[in-house]
């Protein structure tokens, strides 16, 4: 049988996949995100022929939940709920909740209250079969390019959640953002909550920093929290009080926010370039090499070489270095002296000003 070249390829292609898997976090990241978004797409066809037999209903809500209740086991990452009696079990109300990114679904389909749907941009209409998917559950869309249409889509919010008991999930932020706070809100949330008179629930999602990074290519296992915060009524609120009520729930849910960070990456964010999550480091520093107890180092000095007594030294030459490249050393009694010069300064003087001139 003949092996072509492009069979042979095929072949070296798929036995180096898995070792550039579990060498390369590049890959592996991109890897991750790129079935995560593929397997969204694939349950997205599952659930169109399901929700259509019912229409665009908010009830289809609940298929669509089901169908993406697992995804965080395949990604081995714990979810946990905190707070969820502060959910109104009968009255309508308005969700706001942090984006970090696109992660943020599977936060969201751990705590999604029934016959609640979320708001989002109408360029996920247009998303193939996933934008289908969305528009069979209810999903409202709005175009952030157009500020008038988006009131009147508000507007229209605000009377089916009264007249059909409808919940509304609003991320106030408006985009995703991954620098691990948050950014300004938005307005609108907040308007339709006191247009509708309805209460505000604010749900902060826990930062992802210490198992997810985008700038940093890092996919990992993890454990992320969920926190609902007691919801803010706005019965006797009007448009004059929205700008306050923003700031107050942004306040309330950026302490939650860090306090939930403080407690699952107790040392703080993960630094920028981290070595492998799958191999760690060793905390303690390796061990210092013993030195041999068989042979103790010597802790006196070694003795200075003897002089020969069988050389004497030479009288002439016994001055020290000092007196012997001194210029102030005393001269040769046997050379006489020439008369010093009177315009021409001692070289004790030249050289040294404040010494004292010899005699």
């Amino acid at each position: 049988m003949e092996v072509t070249v492009g069979t042979a390829a095929l072949a070296l292609a798929l036995l180096l996949l898995p070792l550039l898997y579990e060498r390369c976090g590049s890959f592996r990241f991109f890897c991750k995100m790129g079935f995560y978004n593929g397997w969204i797409l694939v349950l997205a066809l599952v659930a169109i022929p399901v929700c259509a037999l019912r229409g665009r209903d908010v009830e289809n809500m609940r298929i669509i939940r089901g169908l993406l209740q697992h995804l965080k086991h395949l990604y081995g990452i714990r979810m946990r709920v905190r707070g969820a009696q502060h959910l109104p079990p009968r009255h309508p109300y308005v969700v706001v909740s942090n984006h970090q990114s696109s992660l943020d679904l599977m936060g969201m389909m751990e705590v999604l209250p029934d016959r609640c749907v979320p708001i989002a941009k109408r360029e996920l209409l247009y998303m193939g079969a996933v934008g289908v998917a969305c528009w069979l559950g209810g999903i409202i869309f709005i175009d952030r390019k157009r500020p008038r249409d988006a009131i009147g889509v508000m507007a229209e919010a605000a009377h089916t959640m009264l007249s059909q008991d409808v919940r509304v999930w609003v991320f106030p932020e408006g985009t995703r953002n991954h620098s691990g706070s948050m950014l300004p809100f938005k307005r609108g949330a907040f308007h339709l909550a006191v247009q509708a008179q309805v209460p505000v629930v604010p749900i902060v999602i826990s930062p992802y920093h210490h198992f997810y990074s985008k700038r940093e290519r890092r996919f990992t296992p993890g454990q992320c929290v969920i926190q609902v915060l007691p919801p803010l009524p706005t019965r006797g609120l009007g448009p004059q009080d929205v700008p306050a009520l923003t700031e107050r729930v942004r306040s309330a849910m950026l302490s939650a926010f860090d306090a939930l960070g403080a407690e699952l990456c107790p040392t703080g964010p993960a630094p920028q370039r981290p070595t492998d999550p799958e191999r760690p480091t060793d905390p303690e520093p390796a061990p210092q090499r013993p030195t041999d107890p068989q042979r103790p180092t010597d802790p006196e000095p070694a003795p200075q070489r003897p002089t020969d007594p069988q050389r004497p030294t030479d009288p002439q030459r016994s001055t020290v270095l000092g007196t012997e490249l001194c210029p102030t050393a005393p001269p040769d009694p046997l050379r006489p002296m020439a008369a010093p010069d009177p315009q021409r300064p001692m070289a004790g003087t030249e050289l040294c000003p404040t010494a004292p001139t010899p005699q």
